[in-house]
């Protein structure tokens, strides 16, 4: 039996809960985006979901102390930073 550990790279604990967190909420805004033909404005639910979940891995409590987790669900911090101040909660969607 041969080792694939030598070959390919061993992701941390915590960014394996991280890429699972909001790979969830990815995949359901783009399930939305598809059945809407890409009308976003009839996922606001779905994106808002995303983005709460993405800020979360930015706190500092998941990130920990060796810097900013990356996941391939979410964008740079300061893009879900800027559309939740810019969309609060409550607002006319």
């Amino acid at each position: 039996m041969t080792s694939t550990s030598t070959t390919l790279p061993k992701p941390s604990r915590l960014g394996l809960m991280v890429l699972q967190a909001c790979q969830s909420e990815a995949c359901a805004l783009q399930d939305c985006l598809n059945k809407n033909t890409h009308k976003p404005e009839k996922c606001d639910a779905r994106l808002r979901e995303l983005y709460e979940c993405c800020a979360g891995t930015y706190e500092p409590s998941t990130i920990g102390e060796k810097g900013k987790v990356e996941t391939t669900a979410c964008p740079k911090e300061f893009v879900v930073k800027r559309w939740l101040k810019d969309h609060p909660r409550g607002s006319t969607q």
